[in-house]
């Protein structure tokens, strides 16, 4: 074979590759139209803009879905080697272009986003969600349009030209778009930040530490917070709530442990919270409303499915959580000790508002064990006080947080993991080496509860005191045997449930309780319990007021989510929106579930819209 031979014999196919590439990107420059045009669409139904910046951010926001696009012949770049990876990237865009439109009704209609969940009740509920054969017939003319104009460039063999310099100029205005939304999020700019909730699967930027480094170099960069209601808005409370005189203000004390699974509570780990919770009432069957921090914090706090935070993150302020909120009207002394840094994901003021920096103890330097200690001997140190103000205090221990920090005085158990690389073991070794290295951990955190606990006997302040021990969401160490561990994959009890203690100084008797209970159940029963609320919880609530024995319910459901996906807890059954693990037993990811009781997601579903407001 001759040397070009050879060459043409080599080339060829990579040839072939960016010709067939170049053709796609081509057809894209006109079919790309219809995305930016369904995308606009999202737009028109979003709050009227006030400024240029926000005008200019509202309008390319489109460009996240073009951009979208351009990824797909990336992807499929291999099959491009044919003509065939042509026109599976003009199908592939045709199935964006078709979800997008649709959803749009979906989303004016029912005002949530289309998921794997919501096709699968429609599936096999197709009659129950009173579609037509009109509609039907609609709906099977604009899928034949939508892919004849995505296929009509290559029909008609049409060229477009700068394909190159068009594309990067729509991505250079992308990133300029995703740089607006850092800067707005991070100085909560509600009329950039309320635009999200309305374009489904968006996920803009957010990079709070860049744009904190930033403004202090250059201090011009930020917005001044608009604080008006714009955008879709929580409506929370429905309507203004009514209040009784509270005589006998108590004290209250949350104690929050990272990654505390439900198991761990026993006498020989955390011998102090085990004998605590002998004077206390322990939920066992108690559920985070995440499996990662930000979920579980948002509904324990506001009391809210967890699906409402990016409307509370779209106006933190504004969206305060009505447990601090009625806390700070009732003149209580608010205090927060924690290292993780709740600033991040907008939690700070969507959880305590424009707290006071005296009041917001936050350390971050050492090791989490350090930073812990650092945080429970300034606790301790406020209660020397004595104050006839009632107060609220809140501290988020993380040493359990992976890889799992303590003093060495504290490994109990052993043999412990040295290092994270445990984590791709499945084997009982490193099973039990990184297990024993968490249950160091709550050991430790045990008795820095300890020292709080007797602080509060030794001044007097238990008899006063409520306190809610509980975990952000649980860890799992492989229990389901697929090779998961951590939090953050599934919604099975090893990385929901989590325990849940509370005392309350009149009712000192122990017990135990084995109905489900969930993270949203905390705020409500605070409000009314001890706040003064005197409205039903359901009108400012996801959650029940679980001290009420006649709001109880055995067969409880909630929705929890992670940070992109979202699971419905029905009687002990997850229908989640997972590809791989998506509809299972809360014991066992592999317990897989066939039916899907459509009627009881669509409850919830309408849950998670019922506390929002229309522009």
């Amino acid at each position: 074979m001759k040397e070009n031979d050879k060459k043409n014999f080599l080339f060829s196919p990579f040839q072939q590759v960016v010709i067939n590439l170049k053709e796609t990107y081509n057809t894209f420059l006109f079919s790309g139209l219809l995305t930016i045009a369904i995308a606009l669409s999202y737009a028109a139904m979003s709050f009227e803009t006030t400024g240029i910046v926000d005008t200019i951010y509202l309008y390319s926001i489109p460009l996240y879905y073009y951009a979208l696009v351009l990824i797909i012949p990336i992807i499929t770049s291999s099959l491009h080697i044919w003509r065939v990876g042509v026109y599976f990237s003009l199908f592939s865009k045709s199935i964006l272009d078709l979800f997008l439109l649709t959803n749009l009704a979906v989303f004016k209609i029912y005002n949530f986003h289309i998921d794997i969940v919501f096709l699968e009740m429609v599936m096999k509920d197709f009659q129950g969600f009173g579609f037509s054969f009109g509609a039907l017939l609609l709906s099977t003319l604009v899928t034949t349009i939508i892919f004849f104009v995505n296929f009509l460039p290559v029909l008609f063999n049409s060229k477009a030209r700068k394909t190159l310099l068009i594309n990067m100029l729509a991505l250079i205005i992308l990133i300029c778009n995703q740089i607006i939304h850092a800067v707005g999020f991070y100085y909560n700019t509600t009329n950039i930040t309320s635009h999200t909730p309305v374009f489904p699967y968006y996920y803009p930027t957010t990079s709070h530490g860049l744009v904190s480094d930033i403004s202090e170099v250059i201090p011009s960069i930020g917005y001044q917070a608009n604080t008006d209601n714009v955008g879709l808005n929580l409506d929370y409370p429905k309507k203004a709530l009514k209040f009784e005189h509270v005589a006998d203000r108590m004290n209250i004390l949350l104690v929050v442990l990272e990654s505390w699974r439900f198991d761990s509570l026993t006498p020989d780990v955390m011998p102090n919270m085990y004998q605590f919770s002998k004077i206390a009432t322990n939920y066992t069957n108690h559920y985070s409303s995440g499996n990662v921090t930000v979920s579980g914090l948002f509904g324990l706090f506001s009391g809210l499915h967890p699906t409402y935070l990016t409307y509370a993150q779209s106006q933190p302020l504004q969206n305060q959580s009505l447990l601090t909120r009625r806390l700070s009207d009732l003149n209580y002394d608010i205090d927060i000790y924690t290292s993780t840094n709740l600033e991040r994901f907008n939690l700070k003021p969507i959880f305590f508002g424009d707290i006071n920096d005296d009041n917001y103890h936050y350390i971050d330097d050492g090791r989490s064990f350090e930073n812990d200690k650092a945080l429970n001997d300034t606790l301790i140190s406020s209660l020397s006080e004595q104050s006839i103000t009632p107060w609220f205090k809140f501290i988020f221990y993380n040493s359990s947080h992976s890889f799992y920090d303590y003093p060495e005085s504290h490994e109990k158990y052993t043999p412990v993991a040295m290092n994270e690389s445990a984590f791709l073991n499945t084997n009982e070794e490193s099973i039990t080496s990184v297990f024993n290295k968490y249950k160091n951990s709550l050991h430790y955190i045990d008795t820095l509860f300890e020292s709080i606990e007797n602080k509060l006997r030794e001044t007097g302040q238990l008899e006063k005191t409520v306190i809610i021990i509980t975990g952000d969401h649980a860890e799992e160490f492989n229990d389901n045997k697929v090779g998961h561990w951590g939090h953050g994959s599934n919604y099975s009890k090893y990385q929901s449930k989590v325990p849940l203690i509370i005392y309350r100084p009149k009712n000192k008797s122990q017990s135990v309780e084995a109905k489900t209970t969930t993270h949203v159940d905390i705020a409500p029963t605070l409000l009314k319990n001890y706040l003064g609320v005197k409205d039903d919880a359901n009108s400012f609530s996801s959650g029940i007021d679980i001290l009420d024995n006649n709001k109880s319910d055995d067969q409880r459901s909630f929705i929890i989510t992670s940070y992109k996906d979202t699971g419905y807890f029905i009687e002990n059954k997850i229908y989640s929106n997972g590809v791989i693990y998506s509809h299972y037993n809360v014991d066992n990811v592999m317990r897989k579930i066939s039916e899907v009781d459509t009627q009881a997601i669509l409850k919830l579903k309408q849950e998670s819209i019922k506390f929002i407001s229309n522009p």
